[in-house]
């Protein structure tokens, strides 16, 4: 059988920058990763890339569509819109940092006496996210369906495969997101026979605890081949 893979994600299985490494170079046959550093959950990137290969690759039928989701949390916070007006407006990529939900529960990190010490950093709207915490995972699975749409109206018989790779060592970003993970993506899975790669080590922590990164949370070359050799079991 010969492989013609999509892939898209974030910064965790893209490589756009030297010294980077992605799971994708070592998968077989031919593929396109689009994943990109610092996207969210958005459908632009892929219908750009789909409009291009339609005038440069006209012949090939692609195969598997693989897509590591990056966190829910890379969403603006839109607080004045309502659920539904929410649901239905496109949000994109680039947005101003200072007003998405990763702004408003990210931590920082600083070095001291040879020592990382992690320092909460609450922003003001901190309360409303959690609050409207169901709102935001709903928009980031409505985000995720356009996609697995997208991709199998033009391809019906190609495999889909969701990859989870879990920022783990940011507390509240933490708690928000693993929700989306561990059930809404398991439950989306299931109903719309998509495959879910879920490895319980499959995370941040897990993989700085065992060197296989390069700064702490994005796989380094072993890293990115172990990931690679799993995605390969469910090809």
């Amino acid at each position: 059988m010969k492989y013609f893979i999509l892939n898209n994600g974030c910064s965790f299985s893209a490589d756009k920058h030297p010294g980077t490494w992605s799971y994708v170079n070592f998968l077989p046959e031919k593929c396109w990763n689009i994943a990109k550093p610092g996207s969210g959950i958005e459908t632009r990137r892929i219908k750009r890339f789909f409009k291009k290969i339609s005038i440069t690759e006209k012949e090939v039928e692609l195969t598997h569509f693989i897509y590591q989701i990056p966190c829910p949390a890379r969403q603006m916070l839109c607080l004045e819109l309502s659920e539904k007006k929410s649901l239905s407006t496109e949000w994109i990529h680039p947005y101003t940092y200072e007003e998405s939900v990763l702004r408003q529960l990210k931590t920082r990190r600083k070095c001291k006496s040879g020592r990382i010490q992690t320092i909460m950093s609450r922003g003001p709207h901190m309360h409303i996210v959690f609050d409207r915490q169901d709102m935001y995972l709903k928009k980031a699975l409505c985000e995720v369906h356009k996609h697995v749409n997208i991709v199998r109206e033009r391809y019906p018989a190609v495999k889909v495969i969701f990859l989870r790779y879990e920022l783990t060592d940011i507390p509240l970003l933490y708690e928000f997101s693993h929700k989306f993970y561990k059930d809404v993506l398991t439950d989306y899975c299931k109903e719309n026979d998509i495959t879910y790669i879920y490895e319980k080590n499959f995370h941040t922590k897990w993989f700085r605890q065992n060197k296989l990164t390069m700064d702490g949370a994005h796989p380094n070359e072993s890293g990115a081949r172990f990931i690679a050799e799993k995605v390969k079991e469910y090809l």
